[in-house]
């Protein structure tokens, strides 16, 4: 690996970890070359999403630590970038004045799985991530690709729907959460939570886990329901209603009234606020109706003067019961 990176720069010092047995050399680079040459990372995080707010802080003026960056080197000689995503963004872009050269760390690595956990160890902690930023980039890690619904997978409650989905409700740690996305039930989710399009801001967390639930149970065929929902196509028919049109006019309901703290005016089975709780809930209370929708199952409810949907309040017990169910 000496060799191939005399070819990139003739400017270079190297070492051996003697703790790791990691060999790890600096040299100067062109940015130009750092750019076309090294990959983006397997788990980088939504840059797009993140440029307008990096040039109104920490890129808004030059400072000495845009010109450093890290990558690994692959015994292939492919390299990936570990860090300055962002900043390659708006060199690109022309958002940012480009250095001619950047002081670059390479770390030799044997695979490139570890690249990942050099990313996360590197990664800026001036610019922390957030949940959203943290599920994309699993996101993205398990698909080995840029999601294609990247507005979805970075919107705000996906990592709460997804860990209502595979945790029974219970919050992960990153490396937990990272490696069930990697595993191949999580990685089938992502794929077809990635091929499937709708606003993403259609569904709250409660609902998003609730679908995220039926795909893990039923597969991709689960989005015929959640799309029919996402489109209001439910049926009315001499006062009874079907699943559809259920699902979507609890959806509804919660738009209305989730912001109406007298327990009085609201529906029962809306809550005031959006916390995890009131998620993992609205998620079990919705899937009785997807799988009343499997059945063929329809409903008659109570007309009310107050404006909503009366239901049963039917829920299941978690999301364990449901999968099992």
């Amino acid at each position: 690996m000496l060799d191939y990176l005399k070819k990139i720069s003739n400017q270079y010092i190297s070492m051996v970890d003697s703790q790791t047995g990691i060999r790890i050399s600096s040299c100067v680079m062109n940015t130009e070359d750092f750019i076309a040459l090294a990959k983006t990372n397997g788990v980088q995080r939504f840059t797009e999403g993140r440029l307008s707010k990096a040039l109104k802080n920490h890129l808004k003026t030059p400072f000495p630590t845009h010109c450093s960056a890290s990558l690994a080197l692959l015994p292939s000689g492919e390299m990936v970038k570990l860090d300055a995503h962002t900043r390659c963004e708006a060199w690109e872009g022309g958002y940012l004045d480009m250095p001619k050269q950047l002081m670059v760390t390479i770390y030799h690595v044997d695979d490139e799985q570890f690249t990942r956990r050099l990313y996360h160890a590197l990664d800026n902690k001036n610019a922390a991530e957030t949940a959203a930023d943290h599920a994309y980039g699993s996101a993205r890690g398990s698909l080995e690709r840029k999601p294609i619904n990247g507005a979805l997978f970075s919107r705000r409650g996906i990592r709460t729907a997804l860990e209502i989905a595979l945790n029974n409700g219970a919050s992960m740690t990153d490396e937990a959460f990272r490696a069930r996305l990697e595993h191949s039930d999580g990685r089938n989710l992502i794929e077809v939570l990635d091929k499937h399009h709708f606003k993403p801001n259609l569904f709250n967390a409660g609902f998003l886990g609730a679908i995220a639930l039926s795909i893990l149970k039923d597969g991709e065929d689960a989005m015929g329901f959640w799309s029919k929902v996402a489109s209001g196509e439910g049926t009315k028919e001499a006062g009874r209603l079907d699943a559809v049109e259920m699902a979507y006019q609890f959806k509804m309901d919660i738009d209305r009234f989730k912001s109406v703290k007298a327990s009085s005016m609201r529906p029962k089975d809306v809550q005031n606020g959006s916390s995890r709780s009131i998620n993992n809930d609205y998620c079990l209370r919705v899937l009785p109706f997807y799988q009343a929708w499997k059945a063929g199952r329809t409903y008659q409810p109570t007309p009310n003067a107050k404006g909503w949907t009366t239901r049963s309040h039917k829920s299941f017990e978690s999301s364990a019961h449901f999968l099992k169910a």
